[in-house]
């Protein structure tokens, strides 16, 4: 869950994945296909295939747990032409680490954001 201020915002877990099921799918094709020609090295592939599918279904499914987001203003209220701070924080609290993250915070086009 992605937490933003007073309001609350949640993440599309399922965007931008490599899995599917077609994966699974596959592997379990191919598994058949080595039992019904008695080929070992096929059926060890497709299985190495589907413990990989499923270690991949596993990360995606828990890799955004724990994990937070928090963004902060220097001050509550300004006046135009004034500056404020604004912080974004990211937190993983959880032992499974996370290979890349991308943050999209939107500001409206009035309000001009130096150093982005």
């Amino acid at each position: 869950m992605l937490l933003s201020g007073r309001s609350r915002r949640t993440i599309d877990v399922h965007k931008d994945t490599q899995f599917s099921d077609a994966w699974i799918i596959l592997a379990v094709l191919l598994i058949v296909l080595g039992a019904v020609l008695d080929n070992v090295f096929l059926m060890g592939a497709s299985a190495l295939l589907l413990v990989a599918a499923g270690v991949a279904w596993v990360w995606a499914r828990f890799s955004l747990h724990a994990l937070t987001y928090e963004r902060r203003f220097s001050e509550q209220r300004a006046f135009i032409g004034e500056t404020v701070t604004l912080t974004l924080e990211v937190s993983n609290a959880k032992p499974l680490p996370l290979p890349w993250l991308t943050v999209r915070d939107i500001f409206p086009a009035e309000l001009p954001v130096a150093g982005a």
